[in-house]
């Protein structure tokens, strides 16, 4: 930047500290230093990307990766005379495909957003279950109306109501207490198996995945077996059959939240977990009467969800 005629400031001097690599001599690597530090600035880089697609349900954005972040070079010309800036503004040079990641313009957020944000990447960074099925089913949404790709839709949409009804019957399993023995058992078992063993067993409702009368049978329908169409049969669904898919994952997941309210005294922390503070306001859950509850149990969410991660890790399988 010009100061004062010839003079330059630099603008960034460093992005990310070095942390030194080491060969199998003890010589330092300079090679490995750097690519150390770089991935480290894309990892931060990718979970805000990820917090800020969740949040605003972006799915047009792309989270930066080492194969789609390239080099590129804003520019610009002045008049020699004036040194106004020319009237096209800045303009980029890029170093690579035009598949990379491109910056682009996005919605500002706002104090309470940011919040919003910064928990939830809290949660992305302990790993939390529920965050990835956001993430899977933000994605399908993504391959059906970005990409067209309608097999990953469905893969994906199945992904993701894989990913919730595991998680919350873990959630439920660790909240109430359940036996590690017992947990280990049925946590071997198929998916459907444990919707129609284990749920009924937590919550009420009708978890028979041969009923097509049931969201539960929709699912069994639409999503897994036309998934295993996909995946066993290398079966192309059509565009009815992908949406349709994406669709009675959204309706399995509200199905989900309306089973844990008529529990949430049971379970509140896998209601505020799945739910939040908010949906439960909004669903009139939150009274005076238990809203000192869910407060003080909204303030442990950090520990708890770090808690039962550590917990759910000894039945992966």
């Amino acid at each position: 930047i010009p100061i004062q005629g010839p003079s330059y400031a630099t603008v960034i001097e460093a992005v990310t500290s070095l942390i030194p690599s080491f060969d199998d001599h003890g010589e330092m690597d300079v090679h490995g230093s750097i690519s150390d530090a770089f991935d480290r600035c894309i990892e931060s880089l990718s979970d805000l990307y990820r917090s800020y697609i969740i949040n605003f349900r972006d799915i047009n954005v792309r989270i930066p990766r080492r194969i789609n972040v390239f080099p590129f070079i804003p520019w610009t010309t002045k008049d020699p005379f004036s040194s106004e800036m020319k009237k096209r503004g800045i303009e980029m040079f890029f170093s690579g495909p035009a598949a990379g990641i491109i910056p682009q313009a996005v919605d500002t957020a706002d104090d309470a957003q940011i919040q919003r944000m910064i928990y939830v990447l809290q949660r992305i960074k302990m790993g939390d279950p529920l965050t990835v099925y956001s993430e899977h089913s933000l994605a399908a949404g993504r391959s059906l109306m970005i990409d067209s790709d309608y097999p990953a839709a469905v893969v994906r949409s199945h992904i993701a109501s894989e990913v919730l009804m595991n998680s919350i019957l873990l959630l439920m399993a660790w909240e109430g207490n359940t036996s590690e023995e017992e947990v280990s058992r049925w946590s071997r078992w198929s998916l459907t198996r444990k919707i129609e063993k284990c749920y009924p067993q937590f919550l009420s409702g009708n978890w028979s995945t041969e009923d097509g009368n049931t969201i539960i049978g929709h699912w069994m329908e639409c999503v897994h077996r036309v998934r295993n169409r996909v995946v066993h049969e290398g079966y192309s669904p059509t565009d009815d059959e992908a949406h349709h898919a994406l669709d009675v994952v959204i309706e399995l997941c509200e199905y989900m939240k309306i089973c844990i309210l008529d529990h949430w005294k049971t379970y509140p922390r896998t209601a505020l977990l799945v739910i939040g503070t908010e949906g439960l306001e909004k669903r009139g859950i939150i009274s005076e009467d238990i809203n000192d509850l869910f407060e003080r149990e909204a303030h442990n969410i950090v520990s708890w969800i770090r808690e039962f991660g550590d917990w759910a890790q000894k039945f992966r399988r």
